[in-house]
């Protein structure tokens, strides 16, 4: 009996981990409305088959249908390892790495199914505050208790995870002593997914025992930033092969609207890659809304790596294999590596390979990396080609990962207006420049006017003067306030000032010129201003 009712829990299990269950949910503080899922597919409403990328928001009109990520390496033995998606799950599975394959087990599926987990700035900022007053925290937000920070050891997950902020540095995650979610942007969608814990139903490739964590944000603005999304991804090797060549491609079908009259490029310069319309009005399609006359260009770059690189396929001017969608592992993997799906080279001109009406005889590994704006070098634009249904894919360099190495690849999602199509993509490379910056001077502000009190039922009154100031300035109180305490952070959270608030008390803080968060906190109410130190 006890055999007969093994079997049938493996049996049961393996039914379990077969499933396409999937977790979503929507990120949009921002312009930018986005679908994201748990187990790799972002931007598309899987379970509908529609576009998730929407932007501006409200508007019906989509700029992609579906985005993933393809790894890649040779093992010890030179054989092929790897995991990809397109549209659809298969590869990749909900939660962190297992190292004693618990994915099945009760304990393992109620913390990480789903994982996929969404937390704001304001809430974080509640969470100091109340710890900065009390110096605990009584009911965490659950969204701050149940952040991922810590793995349970017990069913074979590391236990460093998700980050965060550890006040008393004791490395364990505890929200009533003040820890709280090491977040980015106004609002972080922070997603885990792992492709162990069950076969690679879309590429067909062999595990490579790795665990994915990605790190989703969006800052509400007034300029270029509210249509942009960050991806941090984090790609640690949890299993026990030595991943050499190991490759990162990230995936794109972006649809302008009208998913049938698109032109793509790159930027070899900037490590970005581009979708645009392919001629001068986006019309509507069917079900797909088109944007017009101002159609956007939609870029994804890579901050912090180089593209070593960039490749399309389509079906362009009705060629078939080898120039469609990868159908195994193999094909995967020779896309990854600047090839077409039958391991032969890309050629710079043409639609990139022999044969195609403009090709040349030179080998490359970047497709259409001209100006189609200025008329100069191999573009879609400069090679008359036909408007179309674009897929592309952009790998990033190579690396070695031993069991238990990490890599770190940073992505932005860019949306560029130039009021039409070819203007629009000029404008990309400005926004790519501007964003590249940003990235390399951090400063996490939220300028988010929402942030600071949308979770406050009532606000207290008071008046900062000057403001800008020198550092010293005068706080004014309402009258019958009672208990209250004034907490200065400064962009990063840290605390530079907390005191009792005293009515019409000069504060002076020797700290650097730069914007600060003054709040005036007791047991009911909240308030914070924003303090400009010159």
């Amino acid at each position: 009996m006890r055999s007969t009712l093994l079997l049938l829990f493996i049996i049961v299990s393996s039914i379990v981990m077969a499933q396409p269950y999937y977790a979503d949910t929507i990120l949009d503080r921002n312009a930018v409305k986005a679908n994201l899922t748990d187990r790799g597919i972002l931007f598309n409403d899987t379970l509908n088959g529609y576009a998730g990328y929407e932007v501006p928001k409200n508007s019906f009109n989509f700029a992609i249908y579906a985005m993933s990520f393809w790894f890649g390496a040779l093992d010890a033995n030179n054989d092929l390892r790897l995991a990809a998606q397109k549209f659809n799950v298969g590869d990749y599975y909900a939660g962190p790495y297992s190292s004693n394959s618990a994915y099945s087990s009760q304990f393992y599926q109620d913390k990480y199914s789903p994982a996929i987990w969404n937390v704001s700035k304001q809430q974080v900022e509640a969470h100091m505050m109340e710890y900065s007053l009390n110096a605990f925290v009584a009911n965490p937000d659950p969204v701050i208790l149940n952040w991922p920070a810590n793995g349970d050891t017990f069913i074979g997950v590391a236990d460093d995870l998700a980050p965060y902020v550890d006040v008393n540095n004791d490395g364990i995650y505890d929200p009533y002593a003040g820890d709280y979610p090491d977040i980015k942007g106004c609002e972080t969608t922070y997603i885990i997914f792992n492709d162990d814990a069950g076969p690679h139903t879309q590429s067909g490739g062999e595990k490579l025992g790795i665990e994915v964590h990605l790190m989703l944000y969006q800052y509400a603005t007034n300029n270029y930033l509210d249509t942009t999304t960050f991806i941090d991804m984090r790609v640690v090797n949890r299993g026990n092969n030595v991943l050499n060549d190991f490759r990162t491609a990230i995936y794109m079908d972006a649809d302008i609207g009208n998913n049938q009259d698109d032109f793509t490029g790159c930027d070899t310069l900037r490590n970005l890659m581009y979708t645009y319309n392919g001629d001068a009005v986006d019309e509507t399609n069917g079900g797909n809304l088109g944007y017009g006359v101002d159609a956007p260009c939609l870029a994804i770059k890579c901050l912090n790596d180089s593209m070593e690189n960039f490749g399309y396929y389509t079906g362009l001017g009705g060629f078939g294999y080898p120039y469609t969608d990868p159908g195994g592992a193999v094909e995967y993997w020779n896309y990854m590596n600047g090839l077409w799906q039958d391991g032969s080279p890309w050629y710079y001109g043409g639609a990139g390979f022999t044969g195609s009406p403009g090709s040349t005889t030179t080998q490359t590994t970047y497709m259409f990396s001209g100006y189609p704006e200025l008329g100069t070098g191999w573009s879609e634009v400069t090679n008359n080609n036909f408007p179309g249904d674009r897929r592309t894919f952009m790998t990033v360099q190579d690396a070695v990962m031993l069991p238990g190495d990490e890599r770190q690849i940073d992505y932005v999602i860019l949306t560029a207006f130039g009021g039409d199509h070819l203007t629009s993509v000029a404008r990309m490379r400005e926004l790519a420049d501007s964003a590249q910056v940003f990235y390399d001077n951090f400063n996490d502000f939220c300028d988010d006017v929402l942030a600071l009190d949308e979770h406050q039922d009532e606000v207290i009154a008071f008046e900062l003067y000057p403001n800008p100031s020198n550092g010293s300035f005068n706080v004014s109180l309402p009258e019958g306030l009672n208990q209250a305490k004034i907490v200065i952070t400064d962009l990063a959270g840290k605390i530079v000032y907390s005191e009792q608030a005293i009515d019409g008390k000069q504060i002076t803080l020797n700290s650097s010129a730069g914007v600060y968060l003054v709040s005036i906190v007791n047991n009911e109410f909240s308030s914070t201003k924003k303090l400009v130190i010159e």
